[in-house]
């Protein structure tokens, strides 16, 4: 019988200190007037329905080591084992459970909502993924959903009233739990406008404001908790603006905060992503004074081997991946070192998609945002399904043509967003930074200044080239945008097919300068 490795035992007794500590938590003397609750949450599942490797490097040793972490299977057998049979639970999801991976395009996020549905969480929100599929999708596929959706700041265009219910209020071990639901309202700059036709997305913080107001004296919550899939920033300023929130249990940034956050009197928890982590938040209310007395979160991460998995989970899993596995785990090739993206740089993934964007369609600059490139990938051999999962979105390719003047005032307003460089070919730009933003510092198409007066022909996605306006401060009018009709993902595909074997590489063609540099 094979004896269980060190770092096994290791993990394991993690796992059961965590769970004896909770225990002490929930016994823990609570007076009349207290009650305790604690919060399971997770977001940004981006249907990472599979588990996934991660690596960790021992801070004593120096030494890496890889695991397997996530996967339905795992995460909700973590689940099933703190939740029991308590009554003191909530289990919350802050949206973008949509979009990832082949199965959730395939079935156009049907596969996620049947996962859900065996989990059943007690609410969740809608993040921008959700629309991905187009709103009418989404409609036909949340019928199917056995667990409450919230969305508070979400309306008809037409009508003005709300598409979802913009909260609940649930009892929970002799608590009345008000959970408020708001999706970012960035929405319209995330999808594509086709997918969100008859939709208004408005502020939350008046609604919120409101919705508190009124529960507060019809209801009568003992606890406000806002399920938001906002951003942590934006969490912070929600807390700001509306100082009656208790908890705010977060998503869309994908950060992770192994402690929550106090913005004001609010605590402000995220888990991540792609169920790496689970979060938990114990809380013991004053129900008299409607206020908490104390509280504790933590990240659980979900290690594979330390959890018994939820086995109609991993049923459901394997039947996805049964459908799928002769069509997207094809190998078509073999890639020489871990192939990677980064959003605030150049980056070998960028370089690679922008120089096969530009060969294709035969253009003088191909623009690709790093935002769409959706993950990297590790050296070794190349499948479908990782071409799917680093361009999930169906995008096609798009072009036009634009002037130099033009072009160098686009990429000045680009590189002032700091947080999503365009990936490019056949341009070389250079750019400093600072508190303020960027500052666009050199400009080259073809190895040669830009010249005015003369025209450029460039390729993009077509969700770039329907957000012109947000990318470069170009309104989306001003110029004509053909779409080629072709998928970026099957040109990929048929890239690396024909290249077989990929060396990743940069050349310097995005470059961010000092200071000292400039002078």
């Amino acid at each position: 019988m094979q004896k269980p490795s060190p770092d096994s035992i290791r993990t394991k007794t993690r796992v059961l200190i965590l769970l004896a500590a909770a225990v002490a938590a929930w016994s823990s003397p609570l007076t009349a007037q207290t009650r305790h609750l604690t919060i399971l949450h997770w977001n940004d599942f981006h249907s990472q329905d599979s588990p996934f490797k991660v690596d960790a490097v021992d801070s004593s040793t120096g030494v890496k080591t890889s695991y397997l972490v996530g996967g339905s299977a795992v995460l909700f057998g973590l689940i099933d084992s703190l939740r029991g049979s308590r009554r003191d639970l909530l289990v919350l999801n802050a949206g973008d459970d949509f979009q990832g991976t082949p199965i959730s395009t395939v079935t156009k996020g049907r596969s996620q909502i049947e996962l859900m549905n065996i989990i059943h969480p007690d609410a969740v929100t809608l993040g921008n993924h959700e629309f991905d599929y187009d709103y009418s999708s989404l409609r036909k596929q949340l019928r199917l959903a056995k667990y409450p959706i919230v969305v508070a700041n979400l309306l008809n265009s037409a009508t003005r009233r709300r598409v979802y219910r913009s909260c609940l209020v649930k009892d929970v071990n002799g608590l009345r739990v008000a959970v408020i639901g708001v999706t970012t309202p960035e929405l319209p700059q995330l999808t594509l406008p086709k997918n969100i036709i008859g939709l208004s997305v408005v502020s939350p913080v008046p609604v919120v404001r409101a919705i508190i107001d009124s529960l507060r004296r019809v209801r009568h919550p003992n606890l406000v908790v806002v399920l938001s899939h906002m951003g942590v920033d934006a969490d912070r300023m929600l807390a700001d603006s509306v100082e009656t929130i208790d908890v705010i249990i977060g998503g869309h940034s994908h950060t992770a905060l192994f402690r929550p956050v106090k913005q004001k009197r609010t605590i402000i928890c995220q888990a991540g992503s792609r169920g790496r982590y689970l979060g938990r938040l114990d809380l013991t209310v004053d129900v008299t004074g409607d206020s908490v007395q104390s509280y504790q979160g933590t990240l659980i991460e979900t290690r594979n081997g330390t959890v018994t998995p939820d086995t109609a989970a991993a049923r459901l899993v394997a039947s996805f991946e049964r459908r799928i596995d002769a069509s997207f785990n094809r190998p078509i090739g073999t890639v020489t070192a871990d192939w990677t993206v980064t959003h605030g740089e150049e980056s070998s993934l960028g370089d690679w998609e922008a120089d096969v964007m530009r060969r294709y369609s035969k253009t003088d600059i191909a623009l690709q945002n790093s935002g769409g490139i959706r993950r990297s990938i590790s050296a070794g051999t190349i499948r479908v399904r990782d071409l799917w999962e680093v361009n999930p979105f169906d995008n096609t390719f798009v072009t036009f043509s634009v002037r130099g003047d033009t072009l160098r005032m686009m990429m000045a307003k680009q590189v002032e967003r700091k947080t999503e460089l365009m990936q490019v070919s056949g341009l070389r730009y250079s750019f400093s930074l600072d508190s303020a933003g960027g500052r666009l510092i050199e400009l080259t198409v073809g190895d040669k200044p830009v010249v005015d007066t003369a025209h450029y022909s460039v390729v993009t996605n077509n969700f770039v080239g329907a957000h012109l306006g947000d990318f470069f401060g170009v309104p989306d009018s001003t110029l004509r945008v053909r779409d080629l009709g072709v998928r970026d993902r099957d040109v990929f595909i048929e890239a690396v097919e024909r290249d077989k074997v990929i060396h990743p590489s940069t050349d310097g063609r995005i470059k961010q300068v000092s200071e000292v540099e400039k002078r």
